[in-house]
């Protein structure tokens, strides 16, 4: 049973995160404007999670999220990122929208705040393309507070589950030229030297054959 609805009790505030489909985030998109949130703090968590936990590697991400959310949305930029995941956040009266991925291998917190009312949609709602600062309402140490445990959630989830997953796939990080999943029993990652030719060209045979597969047991996600 995926996560439709989680609850997220900050020190201030509440926050109840939904999933929501892609034609849902993309009728929201257009009523809202981009927070510029801190992009350096998930980098300082998951470095913090690759020393407290070494044994967590880049495709067990992956792998809690589908657990928790099922499949991937297409929403995001499948070059630089090789998941999105999309959801509502509503707090006290306010909404925003999340598309969590990992761009260019960093887990990346892409927040949008909702226009609903008049005042709103008077003061911003010429500058829908325009990065805010965060609103009192979702503060910058909100903001923080919710990305530690969103993540912090996403590792447990994987302490939990990975020694008994078993259900195979593979991933493609174009960006990175990586290819990561998990087969044959174990959770695997292979990243290409890019600023060697021979290296990159092997990638792209990899990925090439990858996409001329035909298998129910793997799932593939390419350009």
């Amino acid at each position: 049973m995926f996560k439709k609805k989680m609850k997220f009790k900050l020190k201030t505030k509440n926050i109840l995160l939904e999933t929501i489909d892609s034609q849902t985030y993309r009728k929201y998109f257009q009523n809202s404007i981009p927070i510029n949130e801190d992009g350096l703090f998930p980098i300082i968590l998951t470095n913090m999670i690759k020393k407290e936990h070494p044994e967590i590697i880049y495709p067990h991400y992956y792998m809690a999220l589908k657990g928790l959310f099922g499949k991937s949305s297409r929403l995001y930029d499948d070059y630089k990122s090789s998941f999105g995941y999309i959801f509502l956040l509503k707090i006290s009266d306010s909404l925003y929208t999340l598309n969590f991925n990992d761009m260019k291998g960093v887990l990346t917190f892409d927040l949008k705040k909702i226009l609903t009312t008049k005042d709103e949609f008077e003061r911003y709602g010429d500058m829908k393309k325009v990065y805010q600062e965060p609103f009192n309402e979702f503060s910058n140490d909100d903001i923080k507070e919710f990305m530690t445990q969103f993540i912090g959630y996403i590792v447990g989830y994987i302490e939990v589950v990975k020694d008994f997953y078993n259900e195979e796939f593979v991933r493609l990080l174009n960006y990175r030229l990586l290819i990561y999943g998990y087969k044959d029993g174990d959770f695997f990652m292979k990243q290409y030297d890019y600023s060697d030719e021979d290296a990159e060209e092997e990638f792209y045979k990899e990925r090439k054959k990858l996409m001329s597969k035909k298998s129910s047991k793997l799932e593939y996600k390419t350009t």
